[in-house]
């Protein structure tokens, strides 16, 4: 695993359930809004703001910026599922 890709499961797995939620329906429509508000909410972390930063151009910060969604994604996918199987367990 790359450092880059630990840090990003690093910053991903650190965010509250609402701030994922909000990234994930983000990265899901990617819509012209939805760039500027995943920005908006990476920049808030000063290593993932720094590691964008270091981007050569649009196309390597977007691959950047993508590799952050592909986690989130699988974040969501974990908590979600783990939930769903808390919520069960409880009815018994």
């Amino acid at each position: 695993m790359s450092r880059a890709t630990r840090m990003v499961n690093d910053y991903v797995g650190s965010l509250s359930d609402d701030e994922l939620k909000y990234l994930n329906s983000r990265y899901s429509q990617k819509l012209a809004g939805d760039w500027a508000d995943i920005a908006h909410v990476l920049s808030r972390d000063r290593e993932i703001d720094r590691w964008l930063h270091s981007a050569n151009g649009p196309h390597p910060w977007f691959e950047m910026v993508d590799l952050v969604g592909e986690s989130v994604e699988d974040e969501y996918i974990y908590r979600t599922d783990k939930a769903e199987v808390k919520k069960h367990a409880n009815r018994k």
